[in-house]
């Protein structure tokens, strides 16, 4: 989140909801299972334990997911494709996988993402030996208290690792009503590595695929028979989502640009990747008073420039983490122009949501590009009307604002958990014009825990 919008939420509890990374043409079938414990029963009579025996059916087909900045597991569900959660692979177009027989796949394509559910697919394709793909089932239909099981990597640091097991019980359900899907929630606590993995039920089928943890307590995992016709689009090449490719831009840039902001919203947002442990620097120049910040794409804030009103802010930094990085200026006059020079080639990277003019009784879908991003929208108002707006997502803690017409952060309203949501941290503002004009609507990551997309409603 820019400084100013930090200002404006220097007061909002902490995100409740923490990802957990290190980091065929149809849908799964949905294979059933009688209610009786039978695979307990099974493992009994030839002296194995429940756990080992499903370690056994479902072990091998469980990959370990490997980006420069992040692990996580997967899940092979068809012959040639691994379903895992949509942050395990961002912001890459291609991962390692490796399976437990070895088998490795060291720039696999990512092929589908789904911003809203936190599902992306990849590619193996083309690899040898690989393993049968899982057996899935409905987890909906399973008591609560049921013995359940997470298979997946965490905190792996191995190249060829071999995936771990942990035993637990089905608690219960959680609804996602926007996004009709259901969260199947656990005992068992999802540690980093683990996200992309599976829930399995004890007949050996995977139910739901390891999405989150909540205040490190317990776990859970969409349910795998919701996300069927999710998997089918995105096997299929649809744009599940509806937002296009959000992914940083991979076109070469340039290190000299211009800069021309409208009001404090408004900034620049722009990506890199330079070797480890090079040495970087940038410079913006400017009459108003401008702010470099120079963050990992995950996130990290390495360095902030922001020491006078005018003149000129420069950042020098030793490359000390793999992955893109992030240079983000920011202006606090309003109106303001100035010139970026960098030792790097940077490439711009415009948000498609900001200045969106939103209308009355529409809901929009927008998205948080990187962790801490936020998007402004535009909604005109006459003195006196009043109107009501909430966002709803899953992917990270929104924080919803108001800004006045004169765009220079003097906030009208805020509001962080009004809304509820699956999680009780959607916001939601009950606003009414004191005047005629264009309002600002600021949709922002409060506790850096994105990306992912989300849903604004203007009633």
């Amino acid at each position: 989140m820019t400084s100013r919008a930090t200002t404006a939420v220097a007061f909002l509890a902490a995100a409740a909801l923490l990802a957990s990374c290190t980091p065929a043409e149809s849908a799964p079938s949905s294979t059933s299972s009688p209610a009786g414990s039978t695979a307990t029963a099974a493992a009994e009579a030839d002296g194995t334990a429940p756990a080992e025996r499903i370690y056994e059916q479902v072990a091998s087909s469980i990959a370990s997911i490997e980006t420069d900045i992040a692990g996580g597991s997967g899940v092979l569900i068809e012959g040639d494709v691994v379903l895992t959660a949509a942050h395990v692979v961002w912001p890459y177009r291609s991962v390692r996988v490796v399976f437990p027989n070895g088998v490795e796949i060291n720039r696999a394509p990512v092929i589908g993402w789904d911003p809203f559910g936190d599902l992306a697919l990849i590619d193996v394709s083309g690899a040898d030996r690989l393993p049968e793909a899982v057996k899935t089932g409905d987890g909906e239909s399973i008591p609560f208290g049921r013995p359940v099981y997470l298979v997946g990597y965490p905190g792996e640091s191995e190249a060829y690792p071999q995936p771990t097991i942990t035993q637990g019980i089905l608690s219960r359900t959680r609804e996602w009503e926007a996004g009709e899907w259901t969260f199947l929630q656990t005992d068992t606590t999802v540690t980093g590595g683990q996200s992309g993995g599976a829930l399995v039920d004890e007949h050996g089928s995977v139910i739901g695929i390891t999405n989150f943890s909540l205040l490190e307590e317990f776990g859970l995992s969409g349910s795998l028979a919701d996300a069927a016709e999710t998997i089918a689009g995105m096997k299929a090449g649809e744009d599940v989502g509806g937002l296009g490719d959000r992914l940083p831009p991979i076109e070469r840039g340039a290190d000299m640009h211009r800069l021309q902001f409208d009001n404090v919203w408004h900034d620049y947002v722009f990506v890199f990747e330079a070797p480890l442990y090079s040495n970087v620097s940038f410079t913006v120049e400017s009459d108003e008073d401008l702010q470099l910040t120079f963050a990992t794409i995950d996130g990290f804030e390495i360095a902030i420039a922001d020491d006078s009103l005018d003149g000129e802010e420069t950042i020098e930094e030793l490359i000390t983490y793999r992955g893109p990085h992030i240079l983000r200026i920011d202006n606090y006059t309003g109106a303001a122009s100035g010139r970026l020079r960098s030792s790097e080639d940077l490439t711009e990277w415009p948000d498609s949501d900001d200045g969106r003019h939103l209308t009355r009784d529409a809901t929009i879908v927008g998205n948080i590009d990187y962790p801490g991003d936020f998007d402004w929208h535009l909604i005109e108002l006459g003195k006196g009307q009043a109107v009501t707006i909430d966002v709803d997502s899953i992917a990270f803690d929104p924080v919803l604002m108001i800004d006045g017409p004169e765009g220079l952060g003097r906030l009208r309203a805020l509001d962080d958990d009004s809304g509820g949501g699956l999680f009780g941290t959607n916001p939601k503002i009950v606003f009414t014009a004191r005047e005629a004009g264009t309002f600002f609507v600021i949709v922002a990551d409060s506790g850096s825990t994105g990306p992912g997309a989300y849903s604004l409603t203007v009633d």
